[in-house]
């Protein structure tokens, strides 16, 4: 098992296929990742993340769901910042 998962994402403001791990710009919302391909489309969606969340298939489950769901407190579903 891979993580095969991690090289396609979908922005969820523009709709444009991204690589998460080239992106560099990430929120969470409702212990689920979104990531994002500018800065511009980061603040959109914080300013209404359940406009472009919409309803998630299902919750992430096991060791990756708590981590999803303590960096979202931490951070308020702002990215961490490294600097």
């Amino acid at each position: 098992m891979g993580w095969s998962f991690l090289k396609k994402s979908i922005d969820p403001v523009c709709g444009k296929r991204i690589n998460p791990v080239k992106a560099g710009i990430a929120a969470v919302h409702e212990g689920h990742a979104f990531f994002f391909c500018s800065r511009q489309c980061w603040a959109t969606f914080q300013d209404a993340p359940s406009l472009y969340a919409g309803a998630p298939l299902s919750a992430s489950k096991g060791w990756w769901g708590r981590y999803l769901q303590r960096v979202e407190k931490a951070t308020q579903g702002k990215p961490p910042c490294c600097h």
